[in-house]
């Protein structure tokens, strides 16, 4: 019934409760206060040494100097901590960064100031360590990263003198810090072959310059720098082990920074360097996606500067000396007209012009414009003269009446201006094979044989052909030499020429390219030399031009 008071059992169930509570122990209030807990906000970094000892000490026993923990911290996956280290010129680092058992994978990357990568050890253990000896005094940032678990971790360092490097590696295991980089002087399989086959697309002559078996692991990159010679080109060809797949190839300038990558083919992986102004030193960096084998590394130099080489359009060549200017003989006649067209990546700019006899066309690329290619043709749809560069080239075309000039970008798009110098003289000998007369100017420019049109000389129309050898007789006067330039008109692929000794039957020089060769002989040992160049096309038939320039040995 509403309004009615509590029953009376209720009332002795609430009683019950308190005579309860109030026999309960109370807590005295006059003991004092709660014991004080100590606590740092900051854990202090010397907290490391536990997990760092065992490859501190393994690292102390071999040379290495004192451990320096530059952080510790807790984390978990994706976590990580860094420290930066300075490293004198003429010294060397170890790196190495250690867990708790709580994590399952643990990565240590570094750096230098300018974020060029200096060395990743990212296998999937808790163990990464680097040791690092830089060309220069250099400050480094080091960053361990927790890939799986979550625990402690702490990141540390320790000096080593540059000649117990190797003897620090191999007791701690820096993975980074192979020793086993040596000279190949025995057959590899299928490496005359790929060469043979490279060399096809590059063009020019070319002489070996090194070949290396290196260990290769996906779990860390291995370095080996190389020179690039100056006014020459750097070939590398790499050829890896079946125990390893997707094999890449990177270029580390002087300051670490990448700045191209191999391309592929196949399995195989390619990479050209060229200089034109001095010698650079670049790393390459070579790394599988999976697996832990053997790659082979074929070193090649060519004989002549990267302008007569004969690419093949599907090979890049990357320049070491980025904004060196394009050869120059002198000085050039004034252009009678210039165009300046816009250029950019998968369209195609055209200007249609009109020649009268033997022209230079010079393509002058502005800051921005980052690797272009070159067309000409003529009115009837005939290639005239073709050509691919990064820094500007000319373009020799011999013929009258109206033809189309066509520009693309490669790379970045941007500016290029056309300039035409018309000759004063067409040696008719150049007008009767347009497309061949044009690959033999250019490759007799590129030799610093040839600033005017005429320079080249004595034209000669041979016809060439994959079944049968065209045999030549040269005679070179003692102490002189003779450059010999080859080019072939349309129907025939690929070109292939040596010089032979006739006394002796020595091959004293050979070359093959696309479609123009450059060769050189010479008479050194006191006396005439008589010799033979044997000329074949790889496929087809085709007419070509040869032309021969003599000139005096410099003592």
């Amino acid at each position: 019934m509403r309004g009615k008071s509590l029953t009376l059992p209720f009332v002795l169930w609430l009683a019950a409760i308190s005579l309860a509570l109030s026999c309960a122990p109370r807590v005295r209030s006059s003991a004092g206060p709660l014991p004080r807990t100590e606590a740092e906000p900051t854990p202090n970094p010397e907290a490391g040494n536990r997990l760092l000892k065992d490859v501190a000490r393994a690292a102390r026993s071999a040379g290495a100097g004192p451990l320096k923990v530059l952080a510790f911290s807790a984390g978990t996956t994706g976590d990580r901590i860094d420290g930066l280290v300075h490293v004198p010129r003429g010294a060397c680092v170890l790196v190495s960064a250690r867990a708790s058992s709580g994590v399952e994978d643990l990565d240590l990357h570094v750096y230098g100031d300018d974020g060029s990568p200096f060395g990743v050890d990212e296998a999937p253990d808790d163990l990464p360590t680097l040791l690092l000896c830089p060309d220069a005094e250099v400050r480094l940032y080091a960053s361990a990263r927790i890939a799986q678990g979550h625990g402690l971790v702490a990141l540390g360092v320790q000096s080593v003198p540059e000649d117990l490097a190797s003897k620090v590696a191999k007791a701690i295991g820096a993975r980074n810090f192979e020793s086993a980089v040596q000279e190949l002087n025995e057959d590899w399989p299928g490496l005359d072959e790929a060469l043979s086959a490279r060399r096809s697309s590059l063009g020019g002559a070319w002489t070996d310059r090194r070949r290396v078996a290196l260990p290769v692991d996906s779990r860390v990159p291995t370095q080996l720098t190389v020179d690039v010679p100056k006014a020459r080109c750097l070939d590398v060809l790499l050829l890896p082990s079946d125990d390893v797949a997707q094999v890449q190839i990177v270029a580390l300038d002087q300051k670490g920074r990448l700045f191209t990558r191999g391309q592929n083919i196949g399995s195989q992986r390619g990479l050209l360097l060229c200089s034109a102004r001095e010698e650079r030193s670049v790393t390459l960096e070579i790394r599988p996606y999976s697996g832990r084998g053997v790659a082979v590394l074929a070193l090649s130099v060519s004989r002549a500067p990267l302008g007569s080489l004969d690419l093949h359009p599907s090979i890049d060549a990357h320049l070491v000396d980025e904004g060196s200017p394009p050869p120059d003989h002198g000085e050039l006649p004034r252009a009678e007209t210039k165009r300046q067209l816009q250029l950019g990546r998968g369209r195609i700019s055209s200007w249609e012009t009109k020649l009268r006899g033997c022209t230079r066309i010079d393509l002058i690329p502005d800051a921005s414009l980052l690797g272009f290619s070159a067309h000409v043709w003529s009115e009837t749809g005939e290639l005239l003269a073709e050509g691919n560069g990064q820094r500007g080239l000319p373009l020799f075309v011999c013929a009258s009446g109206n033809v189309r000039v066509d520009l693309e970008a490669v790379g970045r798009g941007g500016e290029l201006t056309v300039e035409l110098r018309p000759s004063e003289q067409s040696p008719p000998q150049l007008l009767a094979l347009p497309l061949a007369s044009s690959r033999l100017l250019s490759q007799a420019y590129a030799s610093g044989s040839l600033r005017a049109f005429e320079d080249i000389g004595l034209t000669r129309r041979i016809e060439i052909s994959d079944t049968k050898l065209l045999r030549l007789p040269l005679s070179i006067p003692v102490v002189h030499c003779q450059t010999i330039f080859l080019a072939t008109d349309r129907g025939a692929a690929g070109l292939f020429a040596r010089i032979i000794d006739d006394k002796t039957g020595i091959e004293i020089d050979r070359a093959q390219g696309r479609s123009s060769v450059a060769l050189r002989g010479c008479a050194t040992r006191g006396s005439h030399l008589n010799a033979t160049l044997e000329v074949r096309a790889h496929s087809g038939k085709a007419e070509a031009l040869f032309a021969s320039r003599q000139e005096k040995l410099q003592h």
